[in-house]
């Protein structure tokens, strides 16, 4: 049987020994015709003559790719045995014993910073000049290096020289990638632990090293991060433990998974932004209440004092733990960050979530930790689940942001995992639940709050109250949190019209109440046609469906059909099989129902 790798030719820096010499088997074994290069020439002649009389097209040299004259003697015994180089796999490390960084000498920051850092770059940088001088022939080049989760999670202690030589690693792969592209695509995979010599070297204990993976486990993972699932993708850092739990979403990105640069999100000449409101408009009541307000625009509004001890009253919070946003949930957001963090610190948050987050730590110059939520058997996605969010929480950490309903996945924070949630989370990090999406406030058990967390609510006057052209928007939470959201919080937060229309919503609960149960019931309606259909649904009541065509066939079809019928939809970009589609009035529902029938060749709603 022809495998993807028959007739690939790899040239595999450090396959003398533990993950590049299982990578090497691996790969001939798959019909590969392969070059291995090590120091220790006696152990990559031996390989190669193991895989040759396998029946595989197997080469060796002996070069140290940490000298100029090692790196290029890599490349030229590469091109002269096998013509040209599909793949590059630079599977060049080095380690050391754990050591308190106030002990590290000079000599051991440079062994670090050139085996982790030097060694690989040299021999990618040999390559690449081994590529310039030949024709591009169609063929999809590519450099992966493999790099260490050490650079991905809360730093351990003792490893510090070593997590510099992976981080700077990390750094020389996007550069790599900025100048090579478009001929080559070159990519890293952070690797947890592996039993290996090089722990044995290190002085990893036997007891710890037995506890991990064997080279010949993971060399599966490192073929598929250089696979056709990947194609196409470069100057990515690729997470192996996400990989091995959801290839597609790892894939789709490494610390911005959700990555958007950009702050407006819709497109030019775009009627809607891609997050569309469910259509509820304001009641008479709140158009009269602006009407009333617009003869004295001429005046300052007050402060909102009121409009917050309104909100307060009604989530059972004492005076003083609200704070008021003209912008919205999101302006909001955006001041916690500015509250809490500081450039270099981490924000966790489940994946997928809301896009804008991702941007706004960008601006910040705040890393973004997403931590892909558990998927169900359908490939979309469940419950937010406590003990990754827990793990992924560091020394760096200083928010742990969740929606509920989460945005697009309709996810619900459960009362249980909420609770445990601030009661293991350390003092230094401020959880943050953003609930623009949830239904009518009120004072419940989940609002108690003691005045030593950092804890905040996000809410919205857009969607249930059909404000969303107003962005009214508040924050509940303890004293201390949202007194350093307040601090930051500009004069006369909200304007008169603001206030006015806020104000008369409050006065009628049982419309928002009802307006919350339309919207489920449509969403249910909505969900149920497009199941019927054949298509995954998420379940939930935010006002967006997270769609997923099982087959990955019809999606593209899907998009266009839906687009062309003027529903307010985007791609999922972590999976190209998904889109998020938004509820709209019962008439636009209905024909985004009809275009996705047509789409698939059924017979649509009656």
């Amino acid at each position: 049987m022809t495998s993807r790798w028959t007739g690939h030719r790899v040239a595999i820096a450090g396959a003398g020994q533990g993950i590049g010499a299982a990578c090497a088997k691996a790969l001939a074994r798959e019909g590969a015709r392969v070059l291995l290069c090590a120091r220790t020439g006696a152990d990559v002649r031996a390989l190669a003559a193991l895989l040759r009389k396998e029946g595989a097209e197997a080469h060796a040299v002996a070069a140290d790719v940490s000298t100029d004259a090692g790196a290029q003697a890599f490349a030229l015994a590469a091109f002269e045995a096998l013509g040209d180089v599909d793949l590059g796999l630079i599977c060049v490390g080095a380690a050391h014993p754990l050591q308190p960084l106030r002990d590290v000498t000079r000599e051991l920051w440079l062994a670090q910073l050139e085996g982790n850092a030097l060694a690989p770059a040299l021999a990618a940088g040999a390559l690449l000049r081994g590529f310039s001088s030949r024709p591009v022939q169609g063929t999809d080049r590519q450099l992966l290096f493999l790099s260490s989760l050490v650079t991905r999670r809360p730093p351990l202690a003792g490893a510090g020289p070593y997590t510099a030589g992976k981080a700077a690693l990390e750094a020389v792969v996007r550069a790599f990638a900025e100048e090579a592209w478009p001929r080559v695509r070159v990519n890293a995979l952070c690797l947890g632990a592996v039993a290996t010599r090089m722990h044995e070297r290190a002085g990893t204990s036997r007891d710890q090293i037995a506890g991990m993976p064997l080279a010949d486990d993971i060399a599966p993972l490192v073929l598929l991060a250089c696979s056709g699932l990947a194609s196409g993708l470069t100057g990515r850092t690729i997470d192996a433990e996400a990989l091995a739990r959801d290839p597609e979403a790892a894939l789709a990105g490494d610390d911005r998974l959700a990555g958007v640069n950009e702050l407006q999100p819709a497109a030019a000449g775009q009627e809607h932004p891609p997050e569309g409101e469910p259509g509820r408009r304001p009641s008479p009541r709140v158009r009269r209440a602006l009407r009333e307000t617009a003869g004295h625009l001429h005046l300052y509004p007050d402060d909102g004092g009121q409009l917050a001890a309104r909100l307060a009253s009604l989530h059972g919070l004492p005076p003083g733990s609200v704070a008021l946003s003209g912008g919205g949930a999101s302006e909001l957001l955006e001041r916690c960050l500015r509250a809490f963090c500081q450039a270099g610190d981490e924000v966790v948050s489940p994946f997928p979530t809301f896009e804008l987050l991702s941007a706004l730590c960008w601006r910040q110059g705040l890393r973004h930790r997403p931590v892909l939520s558990p998927r169900t058997s359908d490939g979309l996605f469940g419950a937010h689940a406590l003990a990754p969010l827990l793990a992924a929480v560091g020394s760096r950490t200083r928010v742990l942001y969740i929606a509920s309903p989460e945005n697009p996945t309709g996810a619900l924070l459960s009362p249980l995992v909420e609770r445990e949630l601030r009661s293991r989370l350390p003092g230094a990090v401020a959880l943050v639940i953003d609930e623009a999406w949830a239904g009518p406030a009120s004072a419940t058990d989940a609002t108690v709050l003691h005045q030593d967390e950092k804890m905040v609510r996000l809410r919205s006057f857009s969607k249930l109250h059909g404000l969303a052209a107003l962005r009214v928007g508040y924050a509940v939470g303890t004293l201390g949190a949202v007194s350093l959201l307040r601090r930051l919080q500009v004069p006369y937060p909200l304007g008169a019209p603001q206030l006015a229309a806020a104000g008369a919503a409050l006065e009628e609960p049982e419309r928002a109440r009802r307006a919350a149960l339309l919207v489920a019931r449509e969403r249910a309606r909505l969900a149920a046609g497009l199941r019927g259909l054949g298509l995954a649904v998420s379940s939930g009541d935010a006002p967006v469906l997270l769609v997923r065509d099982p087959s990955a066939a019809s999606a593209g079809r899907l998009l266009f059909a839906l687009q062309a019928a003027g529903a307010t939809v985007q791609e999922a970009h972590w999976d190209p099989a998904a889109f998020v589609l938004s509820l709209g009035s019962r008439a636009s529902n209905r024909r985004a129902l009809a275009a996705c029938a047509r789409a698939l060749g059924r017979a649509g709603p009656k």
